[in-house]
Formats: structure tokens, sequence, C-alpha cells
């Protein structure tokens, strides 16, 4: 039986947006996922918390990396939702060949949109920024990025993990990517979270590369 597109796409949207504990959405991001995740060797599967914050992590391991030198994926990557009075996202967060360089500058964004009641979309946009809130996922010894947690988005350290690469001994690290918002001053129900690689035109280079493991969506 073939299903009208419209309750097609209704159900997708279900299923990309899945309940969690009361207040908590969970996003999707596996079903999208272009790579299986092998940055964290001992990476947490299943019903995870981080600094309090439930996800559900698919035991696949796949996630989404964005175009790079090391993979050829999508510039961006937009996830459908349906949630109404969000008040936070959170998002697991990871870099490919964030390179000093690129220190300060932005190299990619998260948009989120909004939907009203009379279906018109506006959109909420955040920088990803090299050092700051994003940082490469692995370095020698214990390179602890301090970022400004005073700041939003900010970008808070959730899980560490020694490991041995070529014979030398490194630490991996998952960061979680932070948006507050204020639901009292939000144009509409949360719609997409939309990951976007800008690499390409703000650095003039394909390097830095996004890899998202997880999403979750506080909200009233």
């Amino acid at each position: 039986m073939n299903l009208p597109a419209f309750i097609l796409a209704a159900l997708l949207v279900a299923f990309s947006s899945l309940r969690a504990e009361e207040g908590y959405t969970f996003v999707d991001v596996a079903s999208q996922g272009n790579v299986k995740i092998n940055t964290v060797r001992k990476y947490p599967t299943g019903d995870v918390r981080f600094k309090d914050v439930p996800f559900k992590l698919s035991a696949s391991r796949h996630g989404i990396e964005t175009d790079g030198p090391r993979v050829d994926g999508p510039a961006s990557e937009g996830i459908s939702t349906n949630i109404h009075l969000p008040t936070a996202i959170y998002i697991l967060l990871s870099g490919r060949d964030v390179k000093p360089k690129f220190q300060g500058k932005q190299v990619g964004e998260i948009v989120l949109t909004f939907t009203d009641e009379k279906v018109n979309q506006k959109t909420l946009t955040y920088p990803i920024t090299a050092g700051e809130t994003i940082r490469e996922w692995w370095a020698v010894g214990n390179d602890t990025l301090q970022p400004d947690t005073s700041v939003n988005p900010k970008l808070v350290n959730v899980y560490t993990e020694r490991q041995t690469r070529n014979g030398k001994a490194i630490t991996a690290f998952l960061d979680m990517y932070v948006i507050e918002l204020d639901p009292a001053h939000l144009p509409g129900d949360l719609t997409e979270i939309e990951i976007r690689d800008t690499s390409r035109d703000t650095v003039g280079d394909s390097s830095p590369a996004l890899i998202v493991t997880g999403i979750t969506v506080k909200h009233q």
C-alpha cells in the first residue's frame, strides 16, 4: 500500500524526533549518518547521560561527518523535527583536521528552522568557531580546551579517552555544543536542525570537518 506523501513526511518527522524522558526529545542522527565513528574507540551507546543531559546513541555508532579531505560527506545535513517550545539544543560535536591556523575562525554553523501556525518559516543561526566551539577530536597528552562557558553557544567536554595510535599516547575527546534558547521569543516550533560546514567559504579550505554523533533537545 502506498501512503500519501504528506502522511509519509509526517511519519519521517515522528521517527527522527523520539521522546526521551520528560522535557527532552532525542533527534535521530544515526539514520542520516554517513560514517561509523572511530574517534572514540569505546564509544558509549544506548541510553547515556553527559552533564546530566540524556542521549540515545546508536549501537551502530553511525554519525554525520561533513565534507573534508578524508570523507566525501555533505556540505550540510538537515534533520527534520517537530518540537514545541525548545529551551536548549545539545549537540555531540567533534572536529577533524581543525588545524591551529584556523583558530578563532568560523568553520561551520548550526541553523535552526522554526515554523509558526501560518507555516511561515524563520531561522536562527549559530556559528561554529575553531578553538572556541569546536576542536580537533584528539591531542597528544591532554590538550584541554577551556572555552568561555558564559557565552551562547558554548562547548563543554563530556568524555575523554586515553588511546595509543601509531605508538603515540593521545587523548580523544567528545564535546557537547550547547545552544540556549528563550522559548518566549521563538518564532514558532522547531522543525529542522541543520549542520552546515562553511569551511570552504570561510577559511578557504575543506580540512575542518564537523562530526555529529547525537542531538538532544530540551523543551518545556
